[in-house]
């Protein structure tokens, strides 16, 4: 059986919401394939926002788009649009020779409050990261978030919202970049609801003629992710799954501001190992669009 279909509609609108405009249903495989595959679409796209300090800083590695955002008029007045790292609270707690070495930001609305993003009326971001690295270092370095969640409000006044808990540890030179992440996010106010679980590794290549530069968000590339997803929906859909990359993903930076993904191509694929059937969901990426989730189970 293959089931495909395009996160469109209402999920554009909360693009990464597990399953937000998908067909509900029981516990079958399908669904909480479904459900997982696009909650897993929007960690990739957090995981790729996560490999540079710039990034973390001005995204708070979240996935979301936010160069294009406008800070309300009762934001702080002289903030940079879509400066969030001015917008949130900076606590040093260590600093070397070159700056410093570990720093918590805590993010709280307002005045962390912005409107235009993906098409909400407004993202209110609350929470905290901590950053760490080597004295020196403008590449190598841990983030750790503690209840960062980012929560969109539609015209309707209705809430939809990511909730982020655990670590990504990124190693990068200027020719490439990998990350570890041990993430833990709740999606909430979807069709479908749950929390991913999300270990495995992610690394980066910058495209010919480009290289990572520290203090410089990340430039266009490819991506490869491999790991393990654990979705559990409130609903009560439950699977494992191993995730592979079929094509590697092609990260965009001109994408970031103003679309709905920072893919232009690309194609995962989720193995689900609780099941004894071979059960497979592909992610596929396009044009920097809101991703394709195929569902297929084959005896």
């Amino acid at each position: 059986m293959t089931r495909t279909f395009a996160l469109t509609g209402a999920l554009v609108l909360c693009l990464g919401m597990a399953g937000c405009g998908m067909n509900s249903g029981g516990a079958s495989s399908q669904a909480v394939s479904e459900e997982a595959g696009a909650a897993t679409a929007s960690e990739a796209t957090a995981i790729a926002t996560s490999m540079t300090q710039a990034d973390v800083t001005t995204s708070a590695g979240s996935g979301a788009s936010v160069g294009a955002i406008k800070p309300l008029a009762s934001s702080t007045p002289g903030r940079p649009e879509g400066d969030l790292e001015s917008c949130a609270s900076i606590d040093v707690t260590s600093s070397g020779s070159d700056g410093w070495t570990a720093e918590t930001l805590t993010f709280t609305a307002p005045p962390c409050v912005f409107t235009g993003a993906r098409g909400f009326v407004t993202l209110d971001i609350t929470g905290a990261i901590a950053l760490t690295r080597s004295n020196g270092d403008g590449f190598n370095f841990t983030s750790t978030s503690t209840k960062l969640e980012w929560a969109y409000t539609t015209a309707a006044n209705t809430v939809y919202s990511e909730t982020r808990n655990g670590t990504r540890a990124i190693t990068a030179t200027a020719d490439s970049a990998s990350a570890t992440s041990n993430i833990t996010a709740v999606f909430a106010g979807a069709k479908h609801s749950g929390t991913l679980t999300h270990v495995g590794s992610s690394n980066f290549t910058p495209a010919d003629g480009s290289s990572i530069v520290a203090g410089q968000p990340l430039p266009s590339g490819t991506f490869t992710h491999t790991g393990t997803d654990t979705w559990v929906g409130t609903d009560g859909n439950t699977g494992t799954f191993d995730v592979t990359t079929i094509t590697p993903l092609a990260y965009d930076a001109t994408c970031k501001d103003t679309m709905p993904s920072v893919f232009d191509s690309g194609e995962l694929q989720l193995h689900k190992t609780t099941d004894a059937a071979n059960k497979i969901t592909t992610i596929t990426w396009s044009n920097c669009g809101v991703p394709t989730v195929t569902y297929v189970e084959s005896n």
